[in-house]
């Protein structure tokens, strides 16, 4: 698991910096999009995590 979340990280880096790259005049919408996305993931894998749990 460890490494999938290594090799995914630098993926994330290049995805982001094209996307500062492209829409650079609209920065406030990178943040909130990534700032979607990120709560969606974190309320995913509570859910994820508490199925584990249990």
């Amino acid at each position: 698991m460890m490494s999938l979340a290594m090799s995914a990280q630098p993926i994330g880096q290049a995805i982001y910096g094209v996307a500062f790259d492209k829409f650079s005049n609209n920065a406030g919408a990178i943040l909130i999009s990534v700032m979607i996305v990120s709560v969606t993931i974190s309320i995913v894998s509570r859910k994820i995590f508490r199925k584990i749990d249990m």
